[in-house]
């Protein structure tokens, strides 16, 4: 399997979602591994939290039945990553849900989703790639069809009562998924986002979370202003804050990702992330 493709999804928004794929993407591109990041969401945050600004690549890729050949253009190289690309999005990417969810469609979004992952398959040359998909919020088909064409799942969740209430439904849905195509994605992580430690709210999902998921549930992410910050100035925390709490919590979910992927780190990365 030369493509890995993981998504990052929650029904609702405000759980970190795009700070954590950018952590993770960026993590992964600096051990030295070919990493893309795309962005599924109409909001257009992953490009612009990272410098890029929002594009309708994401669009282009989605309509195009020949994706292959305008892949290429729409791989943005983010600065200081060089194994990292985005494939950015804006509100044109609902307007690709909205057609090829027609009844008169000729292809699911799903289907074209696919035709990408394929694409970056073929232009990988058996290189390994590990491809993030960012999602927006809700069940919607942007999100389902990630689900469908993904072999992992990580859930962020922000440990309030009402965040927690929409993981039983995502569960439900990957189980239906699985079930009807025999595909989908695998749950391998649910992230606690924006953590406070002293929250006896916080505390007490925490170990709700943990009572439930066990082993799935990864290291919780403390909620820290420098992560608003950095997002703000359109870097990773590692390049603005890199000893932080913000820093240090996504190296720690960053070694279990790896971990979970079965990667084999060759040390030839420069691993700003330590550990």
């Amino acid at each position: 399997m030369t493509v890995k493709v993981i998504t990052v999804a929650h029904r609702k928004g405000g759980v970190g979602k795009t700070t954590t794929v950018i952590h993770l993407a960026t993590g992964l591109a600096d051990l030295g591994l070919p990493t893309i990041a795309m962005d599924l969401d109409p909001q257009g945050n992953l490009g612009q939290f990272l410098g890029l600004g929002a594009a309708p690549d994401m669009y282009d890729l989605l309509m195009s039945r020949h994706p292959g050949r305008l892949l290429s253009s729409a791989l943005m190289r983010v600065e200081n990553y060089p194994k990292l690309a985005v494939i950015r999005g804006d509100d044109e990417t609902k307007a690709a849900e909205r057609a090829l969810g027609a009844p008169e469609a000729s292809r699911t979004l799903s289907v074209a989703l696919q035709g990408i992952i394929t694409a970056i398959k073929h232009q990988s040359n058996g290189t390994q790639v590990f491809v993030f998909l960012d999602t927006p919020p809700g069940l919607g088909s942007l999100q389902l069809a990630a689900l469908t064409v993904s072999q992992y799942l990580i859930i962020p969740v922000n440990p309030s009562y009402a965040s927690e209430t929409g993981l039983p439904k995502i569960g439900e849905e990957i189980q239906a998924l699985r079930e009807k195509r025999g595909r989908g994605a695998r749950l391998i992580g649910i992230l606690p986002t924006r953590y406070k430690r002293r929250a006896l709210e916080h505390q007490e999902v925490l170990g709700g979370l943990r009572e439930t998921f066990g082993d799935l549930l990864y290291p919780p992410v403390r909620d820290t202003v420098r992560l608003e910050e950095t997002l703000a100035r359109g870097v990773p925390v590692w390049n603005y804050d890199p000893t932080g709490i913000g820093a240090q919590d996504y190296a720690r979910v960053l070694v279990r990702l790896v971990r979970d992927l079965g990667i084999r780190v060759n040390g030839n990365g420069k691993n700003r992330r330590g550990g």
